[in-house]
């Protein structure tokens, strides 16, 4: 059996390896790559989670609509009221 920091090690090394955008698609989570910020990634995070039941081709264009319509997705969230974001979607 592996002790904690070699398997921590193992595990750090798969991350590292698997990691990577040509491994994520058609997963939801190919949208947090087009975002730098951690803050707006955590957001677009929430969003696809939000809205991941069902078909994944349905999923894909259901947060990428959504997406469209907030543009950045931190700005959004901290300067629309909620009036707006209930009149938009």
């Amino acid at each position: 059996m592996l002790d904690e920091k070699r398997l921590k090690a193992a595990l750090e090394r798969e991350y590292k390896r698997l990691n990577r955008r040509e491994f994520v698609s058609p997963d939801p989570l190919q949208f947090l790559f087009a975002y730098d910020d951690v803050r707006e990634r955590e957001i677009v995070g929430l969003v696809a989670s939000g809205l991941s039941f069902g078909n994944v081709k349905t999923i894909i264009g259901s947060i990428g609509k959504a997406l469209s319509i907030i543009g950045s997705p931190f700005e959004f969230t901290t300067g629309t009221s909620q009036e707006k974001t209930e009149k938009l979607f």
